[in-house]
């Protein structure tokens, strides 16, 4: 795999993966603080 594959990947991974475990962690705690 090319470096530039790499950095293709991580960028994917900050800017999709990132912001849907944030969104998951938030509800639970959200969740949990409610109940």
């Amino acid at each position: 795999m090319k470096k530039n594959d790499k950095d293709f990947l991580e960028g994917k991974f900050c800017t999709i993966v990132l912001p849907i475990l944030l969104s998951i962690i938030v509800s639970i705690v959200y969740k949990l603080l409610v109940n």
